[in-house]
């Protein structure tokens, strides 16, 4: 059907028009993630907020943690709103998503966050290492306080985290196969894969993130628990994406100056695909991991971000006109020899 609209509407059917693309399709089964517990730091906003919608869409139960009381309030009183309109919802005597206050920097404050939740819960079934810090800086202007702070965040958090929730994400579950115990999932990036200028603290702890990533997958599968990370590119509406806080070349300019921000039309060129990625795109990925149809993936890193990493595309697109039309005058001049097609 969408494709004999498309045609009626005189697109070509195969095309990925913009009304397809901001299309909200439902990918998977509405109770996906049904009967799941699901623990999400820095889950007020961004990308950790969008996770936490679709994980509540597809059935989860979800705590989010943060160090802001006000915005993870708001943030679970959507979460709720949202939940209600789910059948699915409507038989628990719990609630759908509840928060904890917490600081990733602080093992205790990971350890008594995740056994407040397990208590109010009775399990937990998936961790998403998501709080991070970031900000750009030149390594000779960065301070090893802000080398450490970002390092304590992103990567020492990650670990602290990961390692309050073993015990809890290890257990065996009634009905269910000890492959499917618990999944980790860390939000890398793309920073670290090759060299990023300004970013040698963020790019460094999030190469941190990735090998830990495998190392505990390899440790931890004997246990049952599966170990992901999703790397986002640029994504809309987050800090680190275009318009957001984080890439902004005058210090202290306001968001939506398209003006001062290094992300803007002229290197969305960087992205094959020829868009700004969605918070969508990485929460699609999050439930996926995270269900069965994840169930065999282990140890690795999953890139979100449309191609942008290889930093070729704008180099494609520069230079597409002059290749081919080289390329035409090299068929036509072609007089014989070894026959052979260009």
């Amino acid at each position: 059907k969408e494709k004999e609209k498309e045609e009626e509407e005189g697109e070509e059917p195969h095309k990925d028009s913009k009304r397809r693309r901001e299309m909200n399709l439902d990918v998977f089964k509405d109770d996906v993630l049904e009967g799941r517990v699901a623990f999400i730091t820095g889950g007020g906003t961004g990308i950790g907020f969008g996770i936490a919608t679709k994980m509540v869409k597809y059935g989860a139960s979800v705590v989010i943690m943060g160090r802001r009381k006000e915005v993870l309030e708001k943030s679970v009183q959507k979460l709720e709103q949202s939940a209600k309109e789910k059948d699915h919802y409507k038989k628990r005597n719990y609630p759908a998503a509840d928060y904890v206050c917490g600081d990733v920097r602080s093992f205790e404050s990971c350890t008594n966050a995740v056994n407040e939740a397990v208590k109010k819960y009775g399990r937990l079934d998936i961790l998403v290492n998501n709080a991070a810090g970031n900000f750009m800086c030149a390594a000779d202007r960065l301070t090893p306080k802000g080398f450490k702070t970002v390092h304590e965040i992103d990567l020492h958090g990650t670990f602290h985290m990961t390692k309050a929730c073993f015990e809890h994400l290890a257990k065996k579950k009634p009905n269910r196969p000890q492959a499917l115990s618990g999944v980790i999932i860390n939000i890398s990036a793309t920073l670290q894969y090759r060299a990023t200028p300004f970013q040698v603290h963020a790019a460094s702890a999030k190469a941190g993130i990735d090998v830990m990533t495998q190392t505990l997958g390899v440790e931890w599968g004997a246990h049952g628990i599966r170990c992901i990370s999703i790397a986002p590119g640029p994504i809309e509406g987050t800090v680190g994406g275009p318009g957001g806080r984080v890439f902004g070349v005058n210090e202290g300019g306001k968001e939506g100056e398209k003006d001062d921000w290094l992300l803007d039309n002229d290197t969305l060129n960087q992205v094959p695909l020829g868009r700004w990625g969605k918070v969508d795109d990485v929460a699609n990925v999050a439930v996926f991991v995270s269900s069965d149809g994840g169930s065999y993936l282990n140890a690795t890193n999953i890139v979100v971000d449309g191609g942008a990493w290889h930093g070729t595309s704008g180099f494609y697109h520069s230079l597409k006109d002059v290749v081919n039309q080289k390329s035409d005058e090299e068929r036509k001049n072609f007089k014989g020899g070894v026959k052979a097609k260009l």
